[in-house]
């Protein structure tokens, strides 16, 4: 049977540069990229995290949960996966064991729909259906920081910059915004993502600018700075 494909681009020229299957046996509901672009995890309709090697291959498989996988993200040196799913707690694994790293509770009031590791690996950025994006110790599982509680409006996705300044993510409600990783605040007002509910977005290695996919299944690209 034919499983999921997986395109990757040219980030210059947004060519097709592979295009693969992933024979998981399942619905992919979330993926995250290692931050040197060699590791991938997958997060399964079924619950389970698919962890794929250089050659996009499936090395490990673990069943986590009982409900789909919501969020996932890997840590810049590849050894954690963090994953959340409809206990709307926010779990830390080993990514070669996949044990529990035990930590204190990380979670939101409804459902996490984003997680991103900082480019050095010292924090967590979480966002969900409750409206707000939150920031969290990855070493220690302390809430650092929670901000922007937008009523009504949940939160889709996100991603930091390369220099681990900044935050951006985008709502359920098309917008997007821009987020100081220190403190919380927006680093300037709101604007409209588009006409389409966003589903992923990322920052470009230089941070001048950051990409987003929409259910119109177009890339747009922004001013990251």
């Amino acid at each position: 049977a034919s499983g999921p494909w997986i395109c990757e681009l040219d980030a210059s020229t947004l060519q097709v540069q592979k295009f693969f299957e992933v024979r998981t046996a399942g619905v992919i509901q979330s993926m995250a990229v290692s931050s040197e672009g060699r590791r991938i995890a997958l997060g399964l309709q079924d619950g389970s995290i698919a962890y794929l090697d250089e050659s996009y291959t499936i090395t490990r498989r673990w069943y986590m949960y009982d409900h789909p996988i919501h969020a996932l993200a890997l840590s810049p040196d590849g050894k954690r996966i963090a994953s959340t799913s409809d206990d709307v707690l926010i779990r830390v694994w080993d990514a070669q064991t996949g044990e529990t790293i035990q930590l204190p509770e990380m979670r939101h009031d409804y459902w996490a729909r984003f997680l991103t590791f900082s480019p050095d690996g010292r924090h967590i950025a979480s966002g969900g259906d409750d409206g707000a994006v939150r920031i969290w110790d990855a070493q220690t599982g302390a809430l650092v920081l929670s901000s922007l509680h937008e009523k009504g409006h949940g939160f889709v996705c996100g991603s930091y910059s390369p220099d681990a300044s900044r935050v951006v993510t985008a709502s359920s409600d098309l917008m997007i915004f821009i987020l100081d990783a220190a403190s919380g605040k927006r680093v300037r007002e709101p604007f409209k993502g588009g006409a389409w509910p966003i589903n992923a977005i990322a920052f470009a290695p230089d941070g001048s600018c950051f990409a987003s996919i929409s259910d119109e299944k177009i890339i747009t690209f922004w001013d990251g700075t």
